[in-house]
């Protein structure tokens, strides 16, 4: 039976009646970010042509494969006599957020039982590549629940299929049944990787997606990164007492083991970016760099192989928080966690503090700060409220 541990809502009671310290100057630094972005006018508009024939071949992949994504243009911004070189990639993010527009509809979601409380909302900026899953209960034999973002790339296809099939490979898994959580996990996301490239749809569909998911059990977190990247603004999971707490560390492309796997799969790392293009080094899909078939999946150039790490629910924790890149691009770990405990303090519910999120992060005008706040965007908060053996 779950064993109460705190009045009402648990844990979850205590994060709305607290208030973070940094609290009273948010408002402040909502102005200060979105000044921030505007510090550095852009104006390549002359460009834009050349900028989207690049850019469409990129798209394409008939750009040479050795450094296709940092072919530079060099911009004179607008007011100063600065001469900077930009990254097709780059470019055309910026091409994307001027010429589609940035769609700040909200799709949002709730759900709750005796264990947990979630809302989950997602924003199609200049357009849909995430995906998500919620699944309050996994199984009828226990009360295991599992929550993932999929942030898409290339597209939307991939992360689709992942979102609809990792959770349904995961609970049917023999590991699984037995409480080997952790092979379970692995032989999902592997699972699914090899279920796209058997299906013939997928044959020659460019896109990947990274993902972070978590699945909750009696007493442990147990959480998921597929994604391996130098930046730190990919899907990201934390979990919250007073202060937001990674729940894993990202291992980036430089690390002796990654760098090691690439180069022996045939690979290469330059420019922070798989073979000069990719910017991480696990995924699901992607298939392009998986064609070295003398070696096993798990070490390909970018492999669906995830990390996972456990975290032991403890009486301290109150929420977990699972996002995508176009929230973290824009807001830090403790910044995200502030909000939260803030909005929950004002009796917001899950769905109104995600959608409150993005409205912070939403770039007030897209012809400012490179495209930054105007991408997709999905965030999860999932409330811990009563959870024990």
């Amino acid at each position: 039976m779950p064993v109460s541990r705190g009045p009402g809502w648990g844990r979850w009671n205590r994060a709305q009646g607290a208030r973070s310290k940094t609290e009273q100057a948010e408002t402040g630094e909502i102005k200060e970010e979105q000044a921030t972005r505007a510090k550095v006018p852009f104006d390549p508009s002359h460009h834009w042509t050349l900028i989207r024939i690049f850019y469409t071949l990129y798209l394409l992949g008939l750009l040479p494969s050795r450094n296709s994504s940092y072919i530079c243009l060099c911009i004179c911004y607008h007011g100063s006599n600065t001469v900077r070189a930009r990254s097709v990639e780059t470019l055309g993010s910026r091409y994307m957020a001027l010429t589609n527009p940035t769609v700040t509809t909200k799709n949002s979601d709730t759900g709750s039982d005796e264990r947990y409380m979630y809302g989950v909302s997602e924003m199609q900026g200049w357009r849909m590549e995430d995906a998500h899953t919620t699944v309050l209960k996994l199984d009828s034999q226990s009360n295991n629940a599992f929550f993932a973002v999929f942030d898409g790339h290339g597209g939307s296809t991939v992360a689709k299929y992942a979102g609809s099939h990792v959770h349904e490979r995961l609970k049917s898994d023999a590991g699984y049944q037995s409480k080997d959580y952790k092979g379970a996990l692995k032989r999902a996301f592997l699972g699914t990787d090899d279920d796209l490239r058997a299906d013939p749809a997928f044959f020659h569909d460019p896109s990947g997606c990274t993902a972070v998911a978590a699945l909750l059990t009696e007493n442990k977190i147990l959480v998921v990164s597929s994604k391996s990247s130098v930046s730190t603004t990919s899907p990201r999971i934390l979990v919250s007492g007073c202060s937001r707490d990674p729940l894993f560390s990202c291992t980036d492309l430089h690390s002796t083991a990654e760098t090691a796997r690439i180069t022996a799969a045939g690979g290469y790392v330059e420019f922070n970016r798989v073979n000069g293009n990719l910017a991480l080094s696990r995924a699901i899909g992607d298939f392009e760099f998986k064609q070295n078939y003398a070696i096993q999946p798990e070490q390909q150039i970018v492999t669906s192989n995830p990390d996972i790490t456990e975290h032991d629910i403890t009486d301290e924790d109150e929420f977990i928080i699972l996002a995508c890149d176009g929230i973290w691009d824009c807001l830090t770990s403790q910044q995200v966690v502030d909000c939260v405990r803030r909005l929950a303090a004002e009796k917001k519910s899950l769905g109104e503090i995600c959608e409150t999120i993005m409205d912070r992060c939403v770039a007030p005008d897209s012809d400012i700060g490179a495209g930054i706040g105007c991408d997709n965007m999905t965030i999860m908060v999932v409330a811990i409220l009563n959870v024990g053996p």
